[in-house]
């Protein structure tokens, strides 16, 4: 970007983990020669490992009405152990000048838990109900798919509330586009339930809901139904290793199935007639 008479360049380096930081170099013209920030790295977490923002960078520069200038960059959280589970996050800091022209960020560098911006609007956004199939509107952009949809695997005009699925599972070995709609996980502390009506006979399938990171990384609580009838199934795949852990038989249906997730956990249970049995 251009300020006063020189062109500025942002550049991310360090990698996407936790050595991620934010460079700056400027120069009087886009080819340059560029002349590196005697401060850099501008922004990064990488010497506070233990600060709950880490892999800070792929900043962008924005003015707000008023003048005031920030970055709008990315980071994660850590749950536990290097874990971040919610994935990158929108962050926003305060950016402001020195008096020989290089981007300053306040107060050191470093992004914290709280920025307290001054004199924007407040904004009241609406609230998503997230978990929802519209019968006219179908499925809502809260929700995401794996390389596309075939849209004759989805519908949503069958009942109000519910989706019907039919096709491929989670893994590369059965197809290269899954039959799945994902919701991206929010908040390290989270509740997720599904009524599933899964036919007792037919071909062998499975229907449920997954705890999904990419192909080699999920837990499938799951409704099966093979040669000797329906069960319900925990199947976990963590890289090479893959197990199903849980394995009951089941009546006729629906099924409510529960997934209920925390810093340290993911715990998966079913109903019951007496409240709610944990598998996990």
């Amino acid at each position: 970007f251009r300020r006063g008479g020189w062109i500025y360049l942002l550049v991310a380096e360090g990698g996407t983990q936790g050595g991620h930081m934010e460079t700056v170099a400027r120069a009087l013209s886009p080819w340059g020669p560029y002349v590196p920030c005697p401060r850099n790295p501008i922004l990064t977490n990488r010497h506070i490992q233990r600060e709950t923002w880490q892999g800070i960078g792929h900043a962008d520069r924005v003015v707000d009405p008023h003048g005031k200038e920030w970055l709008v960059l990315h980071g994660y959280r850590y749950a536990k152990e290097f874990f971040h589970p919610l994935g990158r996050e929108v962050l926003l800091a305060p950016l402001t000048w020195s008096e020989n022209g290089w981007p300053t960020i306040e107060p050191d560098g470093t992004i914290r838990d709280e920025v307290t911006p001054t004199g924007l609007p407040e904004h009241s956004w609406p609230v998503e109900k997230s978990g929802l199939f519209s019968p006219e509107g179908g499925l809502g952009m809260q929700w995401v798919s794996l390389r596309g949809r075939k849209k004759d695997h989805y519908r949503t005009d069958r009942k109000p509330d519910t989706l019907s699925l039919n096709g491929a599972g989670l893994s590369l070995e059965t197809s290269p586009q899954p039959t799945a709609v994902f919701h991206r996980q929010q908040h390290f502390e989270f509740v997720a339930e599904v009524l599933i009506d899964f036919p007792s006979t037919g071909p062998e399938g499975s229907a449920g809901l997954a705890v999904f990171y990419d192909q080699e990384h999920h837990y499938d609580f799951r409704i099966t139904r093979a040669g000797s009838g329906l069960c319900l199934e925990l199947y976990r795949r963590i890289g090479d290793l893959a197990a199903v852990t849980h394995r009951c038989p089941l009546d006729t249906g629906p099924w409510r199935l529960r997934v209920r997730g925390n810093r340290h956990f993911y715990s998966f249970s079913r109903a019951a007639q007496d409240g709610w049995e944990d598998l996990s």
